[in-house]
């Protein structure tokens, strides 16, 4: 499952002309507390957007955002998080396999 989420994210990545995808190992072993550390390092008011798997990605959205979303394979989420409490954040958008698709993010 995560060569598949490492190959969404790369492809969301690049048609949003994001940054680079950066791989966490704390979202496979469903450590909440180690990602908001690691995304604390970045700039105070941002935006992630999360591609991987049921069940952290969809605990987490709802911890942070109070949303629900099921996250299967190909899926992806954009939270924005608070700058002062990364806690707290609200859902961006949230695309499941068929939307991604259909939106021409789909594997080359």
């Amino acid at each position: 499952h995560a060569a598949r989420s490492r190959q969404t994210a790369a492809i969301v990545a690049e048609q949003l002309g994001a940054p680079p995808v950066t791989e966490h190992a704390c979202i496979y072993a469903g450590n909440l507390e180690n990602l908001l550390g690691e995304l604390g390092r970045l700039s105070a008011d941002k935006t992630v957007i999360v591609v991987g798997l049921e069940p952290y990605l969809g605990i987490w959205t709802r911890q942070l955002a109070e949303a629900s979303v099921p996250f299967k394979k190909c899926a992806a989420a954009a939270l924005h998080l608070g700058p002062s409490d990364l806690t707290t954040g609200s859902l961006r958008w949230f695309a499941g396999p068929k939307t991604l698709a259909a939106l021409g993010f789909e594997k080359e």
